[in-house]
């Protein structure tokens, strides 16, 4: 029945850590009530906003690695979700770093194949309390 969404994900952010959106970007639903939520901030709506987003996003990683945890994941008739966390090694915005995300993405299955709808993305840090008042 071919590759499952998280398998193809995974391939395509191979190539995002090493500058290449393309294949993420072909995970998508090229349609008006996308969204993103990206790790390096602010947020887009609608593929016209998304897809240049993808390719900016990318063009700050080289020569990376990349690998996911993934926590959780439910593929419906028609909607899926996958939760995660990111571990991305790279030359990130010309400087040696690695990012640590938790992520959410929501898919919605088109002519029967699933294509990413939302991507939520945001650094992994330790669990604290709020701060006293």
């Amino acid at each position: 029945m071919g590759q499952s969404p998280l398998d193809e994900f995974d391939q395509a952010m191979g190539s995002f850590v090493r500058g290449d959106a393309n294949a993420a970007a072909s995970l998508w639903l090229p349609a008006e009530d996308v969204t993103i939520f990206g790790a390096f901030g602010g947020y887009e709506r609608g593929w016209a906003a998304v897809r240049p987003r993808l390719a900016w996003a990318a063009s700050q990683f080289r020569d990376g690695t990349w690998a996911c945890e993934h926590l959780a994941a439910h593929f419906g008739a028609d909607v899926g979700y996958t939760v995660g966390i990111e571990h991305a090694r790279a030359s990130i915005g010309g400087s040696p770093g690695r990012q640590d995300l938790r992520v959410t993405h929501l898919y919605r299955r088109v002519d029967g194949r699933w294509q990413m709808v939302h991507r939520h993305a945001d650094p992994l840090t330790g669990k604290a309390a709020p701060p006293a008042r």
